[in-house]
């Protein structure tokens, strides 16, 4: 029997985690086309990190910046009576970062292709760089979004070891689907495991055949 509760979680944290970074994503993809100084690509090589980093290692430094003993932790639960950790609320913040570099670089590559010519032009007839970015760049840049959009969502969707590490896998609560499957292995139920995990290779699949149709769409 699949627990529908773990589904419910998984999609509502990789939903709301996708709709921040899809904005974060525009805007600093947005500044790092324009920026060329070395703070920038210290920024860009910040973002891009998590890509390199072992989940438990990302994980554990995210457990100890999130705690309500450290600064950040700590302001949120005193201020709004929330905890960043083993709460949904937590693995948000835990997906915006590790799901992150997924989310930009598509957008980033797509903004930094845009033929700068016709942002002059634009500049010429005195629109504003947000109103060209608005108008102009996304628009033309809508392929780089959605696969952006598409990536960081399935990134959250299939993570396991930073949402170990923030989340707890309480059920009902943070247990998310790739830490159900966790769970009904070492149960010895492989076959409701094999039915999560069907699941969660169809979705990968369906995700990579839409990033191939908009990839060959880009190309022509």
């Amino acid at each position: 029997m699949l627990d529908v509760s773990s589904f419910i979680i998984t999609f509502k944290v990789a939903s709301i985690s996708t709709m921040i970074l899809l904005i974060l994503g525009v805007f600093l993809a947005w500044w790092l086309s324009l920026c060329e100084s070395y703070f920038a690509k210290f920024i860009e090589i910040l973002c891009i990190i998590p890509l390199l980093l072992p989940p438990t290692v990302l994980g554990f430094y995210l457990l100890i910046a999130l705690n309500q003993n450290s600064l950040i932790g700590g302001f949120v639960y005193n201020i709004f009576g929330y905890s960043l950790t083993f709460s949904q609320l937590g693995l948000v913040v835990a997906s915006i970062i590790y799901s992150l570099p997924f989310m930009l670089q598509p957008i980033l590559n797509s903004f930094r292709k845009f033929p700068q010519n016709l942002v002059q032009q634009a500049q010429i007839l005195g629109k504003s760089n947000f109103t060209i970015l608005l108008k102009i760049i996304i628009p033309n840049s809508i392929g780089g979004i959605i696969s952006g959009c598409i990536l960081s969502f399935m990134h959250t969707v299939g993570e396991f070891g930073v949402v170990l590490m923030i989340g707890g896998n309480i059920p009902n609560r943070t247990q998310m689907v790739s830490m159900k499957i966790y769970e009904e292995v070492q149960q010895a139920n492989y076959n409701t495991a094999h039915l999560y995990a069907i699941i969660l290779i169809s979705l990968a699949f369906i995700s990579l055949f839409l990033l191939n149709i908009i990839n060959k769409k880009r190309a022509y």
